[in-house]
This record gives structure tokens, sequence and C-alpha cells, in this order.
């Protein structure tokens, strides 16, 4: 099918890879995602997603899950962009949640992030996750998924954009800053599909998810804890507008970094925070 019907269970537009078609009918027929919207191409998932927000899609609908062969203009956390390539899953999932200044809600990105490392480390073990706060999830030493949360308050509905290196990830050497990058595959040495993982992945996001719907907020704050790659480390934050530095104590149970500055306890409750690279001394 090539076109678009609002009340449809399975919507394909273009010539779609027939492995993800499988694993979308998979996951209707399970039960735990009522629609599904699939595209050979599409510039960002989210932006398709928030588009269907706005016009109120039927609550049959919902949980719906966007999935794009290729991505073109993928979009990342504080303006930036998300690379992927024909071997990279990319998908968004669109949630009725009401999005406000809770705990819950503060912790809806980080449960995305400990559904994630669950799915891996349960289809790949023994590898193991680490977590970046917020939300980037590495193995093997780099990233290998990012995520992008976005919310429509007027109709209570959540976006969990994500992107996850499976078959290769982006050389990003030439970039200033940029984090060291993994993939799925080269990580645990053999050939993975992207779309093979999928549900597992998906599955995995939205246990978290409503285990945050149903007050389990400890659990989550538990696991991303275990798995904090910045906790006893020197890291660097910005905080309006000026970089700081101090040593990360890991995260409260609100989900908010708390950092020591000189003397000072800090908790930070959004934005980015990174390891400090020691610079290497000079030679005489």
């Amino acid at each position: 099918m090539n076109g678009e019907d609002r009340n449809t269970k399975l919507v394909t537009v273009g010539n779609t890879d027939p492995i993800g078609k499988i694993a979308a009918n998979q996951m209707i027929a399970d039960g735990r995602i009522r629609s599904v919207w699939h595209t050979d191409q599409t510039e960002s998932t989210n932006s398709v997603a928030l588009a269907d927000a706005r016009r109120l899609l039927p609550e049959l609908t919902i949980p719906r899950l966007y999935i794009a062969d290729r991505q073109t203009a993928g979009r990342g956390r504080h303006g930036r962009t998300w690379q992927s390539d024909e071997t990279s899953l990319t998908f968004s999932l669109l949630l009725n949640w009401k999005f406000q200044n809770d705990t819950p809600s503060r912790l809806l990105s980080m449960a995305v992030g400990v559904g994630i490392a669950r799915a891996i480390e349960f289809d790949y073990a023994p590898i193991r996750t680490s977590l970046k706060w917020p939300n980037d999830v590495l193995i093997g030493g780099g990233k290998v998924a990012g995520i992008l949360l976005e919310a429509n308050v007027l109709t209570n509905h959540v976006i969990a954009g994500v992107g996850i290196n499976v078959g290769s990830a982006p050389d990003l050497s030439q970039q200033p800053d940029a984090n060291p990058t993994r993939s799925i595959s080269s990580v645990v040495h053999r050939e993975v599909h992207r779309y093979r993982c999928m549900p597992s992945i998906v599955n995995a996001v939205l246990d978290t998810i409503d285990e945050l719907r149903q007050g389990d907020e400890s659990e989550i704050i538990r696991e991303f804890r275990s798995r904090c790659l910045l906790t006893g480390q020197m890291i660097s934050f910005a905080s309006d507008g000026i970089t700081h530095q101090g040593r990360c104590l890991g995260v409260d149970a609100t989900g908010s970094l708390r950092v020591e500055t000189n003397d000072t306890i800090r908790s930070i409750i959004s934005g980015e925070a990174s390891l400090l690279r020691i610079q290497p001394k000079p030679q005489r």
C-alpha cells in the first residue's frame, strides 16, 4: 500500500523495507503498538509525528510508531542533526502523555534511554551499556543511540524520537568536541539488521514508560544510576550561558544531575554535561 489512511493500522509510503513491514505487523499483532506509519524516506519522523499530534489522530491509533528507512534531516538535542544511513534504526513514538513540571515528565527522557539499554543488554548479552545524562546510550566506549523528546502540551501528546547505530556508525572524527560513536554490529562482531532488533527495543521503551505511568519512578532512577557514565567523574556543564566544571555525584530522585563545584552542590535540571577531557601537557 502506498498512501495514507488515518484509520489504517499500517501505512506504508514509498518502496519500504519488507523486513520493516514484517516487524511493524508483528508489533501491531502483539498489541503494544496500535498503528504504524512506515516510509522509505523522510526528513524527520519526529516532524511527521508532531504534525499528526496537531491534527488529533483517533485515540485508537495511539501509541503510533513512525519508521523511516532513511531519514535525511533527523534532529538531535540542542539543534544538532542526527546522521543516519540505510543501516540505522530511526523511529518515533507518538504517545498520550500530559507533559508538565512533575517528576514523571522529567524522567521520561531518561526512561526511554533505560528501555533501549535494557533491550540491548538482553538481546546481545554480555554487552553492557552506559547512559550519559540525560539520555545518550553508549556501548563499547561510544555513543550508539540518541533520543529527542518533544511534547505538544495542547493535545497532551509526547513524541519520543530515537536514532540507533545498528549496522554502522557515523565518522564524526572531523567534528570538534565530537564523542566517539559505535554501532551494535561493530560491538557484537556480527551483522545485525535494524528491523530485526526493532520490536524488542520499542517494547522495552514502552515498558519503561508504563512503569512511569504506574508510579514506579524509583526503578527507572535505580537502573539509570547503575549505568550512569558521569557519576564520580569530572565534568563540564553549561548554566545560564556559562560553562562550569565539577565532580558529578550522580542523579537524584527527580532525575536532576548533582554536581559538586568547589564547596557547592548544584542540581542540573536540564541541559548537557560532558566528561572533561584531559589535555596533554605541552612538550618542553
